[in-house]
């Protein structure tokens, strides 16, 4: 049997890793935290299906950095952009490089978890 589906959540705010922990498990999914994409790269995280919600503003390595590290290293691990920040460079750049959504913070719950679902369905 494989394993249950994870959703990482990479965000340097503690109150916004909470609120989408939340209601992610809350729709019924396993949830990981990481405040960088360090904390996220020193995980193994290969091993079951997931999806990925991910800041684009990040300390050290930034969102799409890590989008392009991960291009290389696990390129099947689908991504969901969440940001306060909705530079249109960044938004095009990200998604020509196969994320599944770009959302601006606060983001709607119900359109973020089908978000997720798209992504998952695709690990």
């Amino acid at each position: 049997m494989a394993p249950p589906p994870v959703v990482y959540v990479v965000d340097d705010d503690p109150s916004v890793r909470r609120a989408l922990a939340r209601m992610i498990r809350v729709a019924g999914l396993e949830v990981e935290t990481r405040e960088t994409a360090g904390e996220f790269l020193a995980q193994d995280h290969s091993r079951r299906p997931a999806c990925l919600v991910l800041d684009v503003h990040l300390p050290g390595m930034s969102g799409p950095d890590l989008q392009d590290r991960l291009a290389a290293t696990d390129p099947d691990l689908p991504i969901v952009v969440v940001t306060a920040h909705g530079e249109e460079d960044v938004r095009r750049r990200m998604l020509q490089a196969g994320a599944v959504a770009f959302l601006s913070k606060p983001c709607d719950g119900d359109v973020l978890l089908e978000a997720i679902r798209r992504g998952l369905e695709r690990s």
